[in-house]
């Protein structure tokens, strides 16, 4: 009791604190060690698939759990002291010390530390993200526009995919058509908004993981049948984090790591797109895939631009007045200069160019895909044939003619031996 009659409950003066902040070297080195997130994946984060994503999800789950476990502690803190140092009785004051220097010094020094801590490490590895090895890199340019990518490699062909070989350095080139992108591969730990009128670059180093590879099929045109099969490789999502429209949410392409042998044929079918399409009207569905789907519709459905559904023969009125057939000449103009001549009420709709990324086998693929969605008669196949229907002719010929043709070869060989034996005899 004091002069006053007043009942005083002596206060801790922050011994609470203190003994939490002494025991925080220790809690650190447990947090730092669970920050090492597991390369499989973990609540937070998918798996890890390049060089610097370990570093990256460490630096993420060390910062995480100092959070964690300062936010437990005012918590658990606040709710001790409410309740211990409540008020028992009416006009009852507190009375205690109002300044404690070891426990100031120790909350400005500790978080100081930790921050710092944060910065090092932060910078450290965002110099490691920004600077490619010295080794000598592959390079791939990257175009985005509304509402895909498109990926050029140094053979100059140009793919939807992003095709990359294991435990390589590549570096993107990227810029944009139209509006700011972002390139991002949650896998890889690596995001770059991609700015219209400017490159930006970002690299990265794909780890092969034996175990989780495995036999890749793909379906490009997205039709349930499959365009490319690897025998072994691995396969990412590549997304744009940057809001840029109205199908933002649809500018979604995958990331292809592949040995260096797959790799190599992965090169040589996007460079010759006529040896792995069976005609320019299959050809022409995975470009509308790739490039055109998030504009056009092929079913008659409303979208950003008008559907290719019976559009091939059709009369057009242009926002100029203009009457136009559609035909060769009129859709291969607008895929290379698409504000030549726009369809009335689609003004607002601001397409971007493929002059760069189309040629002339693109153009005929276009060309008759829509002669196809219109009904008409097209082509079954490129001119000459290509590799895949040389493959199924030899799949589909009869065992007999293959048993004759080893048969001659076998009696062949008979003949040059005897022929042997008698000169020598």
């Amino acid at each position: 009791m004091n002069r006053r009659g007043i009942t005083e409950h002596p206060q801790p003066a922050g011994t609470l604190i203190r003994r939490s902040l002494t025991a925080l070297p220790l809690a650190m080195v447990s947090l730092a060690a669970a920050g090492c997130g597991a390369k499989e994946g973990t609540v937070f984060m998918p798996e890890q698939a390049s060089t610097y994503a370990a570093d990256v999800d460490w630096l993420f789950y060390y910062i995480f759990w100092v959070c964690v476990f300062f936010t437990t502690l005012i918590v658990v803190l606040m709710i001790y002291f409410a309740f211990k140092f409540r008020q028992r009785e009416r006009g009852e004051w507190a009375q205690g010390s109002t300044h404690s220097t070891s426990l100031e010094i120790g909350w400005t020094i500790v978080p100081t530390v930790l921050v710092l801590s944060f910065f090092v490490f932060g910078f450290r590895g965002m110099l490691d993200m920004y600077t490619p090895p010295e080794t000598e890199a592959d390079r791939v340019y990257v175009n985005a526009k509304q509402w895909n990518w498109s990926f050029r490699y140094k053979n100059g062909a140009t793919g939807k995919n992003l095709y990359l070989k294991c435990n390589r350095p590549v570096e993107l080139v990227m810029t944009s058509d139209d509006v700011i992108h972002s390139l991002w591969v949650p896998a890889f730990r690596g995001k770059k908004d991609v700015v219209p009128g400017r490159y930006t670059k970002i690299w990265f180093e794909p780890e092969w993981d034996q175990e989780r590879a495995g036999r890749v099929e793909l379906d490009n045109d997205g039709d349930g049948t499959i365009d490319e099969t690897y025998e072994k490789g691995l396969v990412y999502d590549l997304k744009c984090t940057e809001y840029c429209g109205q199908d933002h949410s649809r500018m979604l392409t995958k990331v292809i790591v592949l040995p260096p042998s797959e790799y190599d044929k992965a090169m040589a079918r996007i460079a010759n797109p006529t040896d792995t399409y069976e005609s320019p009207a299959k050809y022409g569905e995975a470009l509308w895939s790739q490039y055109c789907s998030s504009c056009h519709s092929v079913d008659g459905s409303a979208a950003t631009g008008p559907t290719w559904l019976n559009l091939w023969g059709k009369r057009q009125v242009m926002s100029s007045g203009e009457s136009i057939v559609v035909d060769e000449d009129y859709v291969k103009e607008s895929i290379a200069y698409p504000q030549a001549k726009i369809v009335r009420t689609y003004e607002n709709q601001r397409m971007s160019s493929f002059k760069t990324q189309f040629g002339e086998a693109e153009y005929i693929g276009v060309i008759d895909y829509m002669r196809q969605l219109s009904g008409e008669e097209v082509q079954k196949s490129w001119p000459g044939g290509t590799k895949k229907q040389e493959e199924r002719e030899e799949d589909a010929r009869p065992p007999a003619d293959a048993d004759a043709e080893a048969m001659h070869g076998e009696v062949g060989a008979c003949c040059v031996k005897a022929e042997q034996e008698r000169e020598a005899g």
